[in-house]
This record gives structure tokens, C-alpha cells and sequence, in this order.
């Protein structure tokens, strides 16, 4: 190898560094993917949910369910929470992100 291509060592070693001291800031990996997964199954049993009695029933439970997240949801994030209303799936998915803290 020339002695040029040993420059790759030290900066992969700063990028590790880098990444870990990043994720470690940003509450880990995985917490997030906890989160992200969390709100997959929640979005799956709202789809069954609604199979199963229909939509309106599913958004009710959801809200019923989600109570204490709705509670605390800020003005931006109530917009949003009704934009997504006619979707009990995606409500169920953005109550479960907001309520793990993401």
C-alpha cells in the first residue's frame, strides 16, 4: 500500500467517534427504532381494528387508547392529529410517536 491510503484509518476512527457521539445525543439507535417499530404495530392493529368494526369505532378506541398523548399534544401537533382523523391507522401511528417521546 502506498502510504497515502493509511489516511483511511484515522478517519474512519474519527467517524466512528462522530457517529456514536451523535446517536448517544440523540437518545440512541435504539430507542428510535423501538419507536419506529412500536408505531408499525400499532398502525397494523388499527388496520385491523378497522376491518374488523369499521372506522369510526377504530378512531374512537384510538383516542380512547391515546388519551393522556392527546392531552399534550401542542397547537402544531393537534393540526396534524385532526389532518389525520379520517386515517385511524396513520392517527394511531403519529399518537404512538408522539407519545414514546420522538
Amino acid at each position: 500500500m502506498k502510504w497515502y491510503h493509511w489516511i483511511w484509518v484515522p478517519l474512519v476512527a474519527v467517524a466512528s467517534v462522530l457517529a456514536y457521539a451523535l446517536t448517544r445525543a440523540r437518545g440512541g439507535f435504539s430507542d428510535t427504532l423501538a419507536t419506529e417499530v412500536r408505531a408499525i404495530n400499532a398502525k397494523a392493529d388499527a388496520k385491523k381494528l378497522v376491518t374488523e368494526q369499521g372506522a369510526d369505532i377504530a378512531r374512537a378506541k384510538i383516542l380512547t387508547e391515546h388519551t393522556e398523548t392527546v392531552n399534550r399534544l401542542s397547537e402544531k401537533q393537534k393540526a396534524e392529529a385532526d389532518r389525520l382523523r379520517s386515517d385511524p391507522a396513520s392517527l394511531a401511528a403519529f399518537l404512538t410517536r408522539i407519545g414514546s417521546g420522538k
